[in-house]
């Protein structure tokens, strides 16, 4: 594919930072296991919140992802061939790989997992979204974006006629719904139907427009600054609390301070967008990095678990398996699709490069 196109830094730059927080993230959650165990009774006090807050940043990287869908999509205006273009172009090609990856995955699971049940059954009921690829804590990605492109065309055409503020009121109501309660440990869901909106992950990709059209451009940049570490270290107080009280609960996307903390990051950094140019100088290898992001999305988590596996036989350093899982997986990714996007067509369609 061609790296000499015309290409704007800081987007670069907030892709290539999503995917090493992804990294970072399930580095974090398959070493220290803090789903099933009391990190702070494993770690102490001061090393469980060290960890949580490490898996706390790197959650950020997925509302990045989102809000860049929106960013970039829904000003775009479709007719009926721009429509069809983006139904075959980006959500059919998108449908294929994922059903090549639960494939692979499940390959893999076959030998790295020997005693799990894999079936010719169970991988066809996940082809047909009708099960969760079980040990791919990834995977749900897949299906959720899936489905939010099948209707992006539609609602960017939509909201061309009204003005983008309006849009604030149901993106805000949505928001509240879906968060409040699980932001405040609660297990509760509502059991509001959030329709076309795509529920809580929908209102990220339209954030993402708000951010594109400039709605949140009037708030100083300090405010954004202070509402970010805020909202941030409430996160953290909530959890430490949750685990005093015996919950695991970690950090989901539906917690309202991380969508507040992830969209002041995404708005602060967005103002610092210039033209479009060919990368050149420190530009080039994060370009490189952000082409990769979502083929190193694909292709990394295989090589976290076996990193995981790996260090556990050498080491007793949980720290030590983190930084390992976490750096080693990013880099092998990235050679790995570099070297796979070299054979034509398997990066159009396994690894969706564009």
């Amino acid at each position: 594919m061609a790296f000499n196109r015309p290409r704007v830094f800081m987007l670069d730059l907030i892709r290539a930072l999503s995917i090493f927080l992804v990294c970072m993230g399930h580095s974090v959650e398959q070493t220290f296991h803090f789903a099933q165990n009391d990190v702070f009774s494993v770690q102490g006090d001061y090393k469980g919140m060290v960890v949580l807050m490490l898996f706390s940043l790197a959650r950020i990287s997925v509302p990045f992802f989102l809000f860049l869908t929106g960013y970039f999509f829904l000003p775009r205006t479709y007719d009926e061939e721009g429509m069809k273009g983006f139904w075959v172009h980006n959500f059919l090609r998108l449908l294929l790989c994922t059903e090549l990856w639960i494939i692979l995955y499940n390959i893999f699971d076959y030998f790295f997992w020997p005693k799990l049940d894999i079936s010719v059954l169970g991988t066809l009921r996940q082809m047909i979204f009708l099960e969760n690829v079980p040990t791919m804590d990834h995977y749900w990605y897949l299906p959720m974006i899936l489905g939010i492109y099948l209707f992006l065309p539609v609602v960017a055409n939509g909201i061309k006629h009204i003005d983008a503020k309006l849009l604030l009121f149901p993106v805000i109501f949505i928001l509240v719904a879906f968060t409040v309660t699980p932001g405040l440990g609660s297990t509760d869901i509502t059991i509001l139907d959030a329709g076309y909106t795509g529920g809580v992950f929908g209102t990220y990709v339209l954030l993402g427009y708000l951010v594109h059209e400039k709605v949140f451009r009037k708030i100083p940049a300090w405010v954004l600054g202070v509402v970010a570490v805020v909202s941030f270290l409430l996160i953290h107080v909530t959890e430490y609390f949750m685990h005093l009280l015996g919950s695991q609960d970690i950090v989901w996307y539906s917690w309202l301070p991380l969508i507040v903390t992830a969209l002041c990051c995404f708005e602060l950094l967005c103002r610092h967008n210039g033209e479009a140019v060919i990368p050149t100088g420190a530009h080039k290898p994060v370009n490189f990095v952000a082409r990769y992001s979502f083929a190193m999305y694909l292709t990394h988590f295989p090589m976290t678990l076996v990193c995981v596996r790996v260090m556990y036989w050498y080491t007793t350093s949980a720290f030590l398996t983190f930084l390992v899982a976490m750096i080693v997986p990013f880099c092998l990714s990235l050679l790995l699709c570099w070297l796979l996007d070299r054979i034509p067509k398997v990066g159009r369609y396994l690894l969706y490069m564009r």
